[in-house]
């Protein structure tokens, strides 16, 4: 967890400590995921990972990720990108209050993305 720096809601980065923007990186590699709280409250998000538009598994062949973030915290998890055969898009999105989606709480009802990586083989 970290408390200090960039604190964007999802991204990806070669880095732990620093967001730095992963433009490529080669298949099977270990990347941080991070994820941040701007909000003044707790913030709980679902958060996917999708290659090539198909989702993969976070560790343990979870599709989705689960995390809570304090406010003005960032936790960051590892991350080994899956291995493919041809350049693939790669990006996470974050879903806030997932199971507390409601048409009056703008917040629950949008999605966050990182910028896009692409993986190659």
């Amino acid at each position: 967890m970290f408390n200090e720096g960039p604190n964007d809601t999802i991204f990806i980065s070669k880095q732990k400590e620093e967001l730095t923007i992963l433009p490529t990186e080669r298949s099977g590699e270990d990347i941080y995921i991070s994820v941040g709280n701007i909000n003044e409250e707790k913030e709980n998000y679902n958060i996917v990972a999708l290659s090539n538009w198909k989702q993969v598994p976070f560790e343990n062949n979870e599709l989705v990720g689960n995390v809570l973030v304090n406010p003005g915290e960032r936790k960051v998890f590892k991350f080994k990108l899956p291995f493919v055969k041809a350049n693939s898009n790669f990006q996470v999105i974050a879903l806030p209050r997932p199971y507390e989606v409601s048409e009056e709480d703008y917040e629950s009802t949008r999605a966050e993305g990182s910028m896009r990586a692409v993986i190659k083989p």
